[in-house]
């Protein structure tokens, strides 16, 4: 997921930003193609190690979105003010929004160790909105997708214990 988070970081700056393409996918002045390529990626995430459900996978997507689109309004109002303020603010609501999506679709994710990391990675990495976009965007979401993908991974998937209890008959 780590190696997903990052292609989508990259996939964000490169293609979400650009005008011949982000700026097609506008909800209320937000282009919203960074959080189409985040939310492929936690979305298959989860649906590969925890679920297998649709509509937890489709809620999963809607979480992103929702938490991409909060935290850009976010980091927006305050931006002209405090970069680093804003980015700190914005990286905290996005997390804080996929924090809570990850818990209600992913029950090994529901310890409060991981919400936190996941709470303090993304407050921490938003603030390099001051410094570099592409390194906001690869660190923020590869990170991200690497807690939740620490936190779901470490349990067999449901399609390998159904085979393990077949094989055991």
């Amino acid at each position: 997921m780590a190696i997903g988070g990052l292609i989508s970081g990259l996939l964000s700056y490169f293609i979400g930003f650009d005008d011949r393409y982000g700026e097609r996918f506008l909800i209320d002045g937000v282009p919203m193609l960074p959080a189409l390529f985040f939310g492929i990626v936690l979305a298959l995430g989860i649906y590969y190690w925890e679920t297998g459900n649709i509509a937890v996978i489709l809620g999963v997507f809607l979480g992103v979105a929702i938490g991409w689109w909060a935290a850009v309004k976010t980091g927006g109002d305050l931006f002209l003010e405090n970069e680093v303020l804003a980015g700190i603010l914005a990286g905290l609501v996005g997390s804080a929004v996929t924090a809570a999506t990850l818990w209600l679709a992913a029950k090994d994710f529901r310890y409060w160790h991981n919400v936190a990391a996941v709470l303090a990675f993304g407050a921490i990495a938003g603030a390099l909105i001051a410094f570099q976009w592409v390194a906001l965007f690869a660190i923020w979401q590869g990170g991200v997708a690497a807690l939740a993908g620490y936190a779901v991974a470490l349990r067999p998937r449901p399609r390998q214990t159904a085979a393990l209890a077949t094989v055991n008959k």
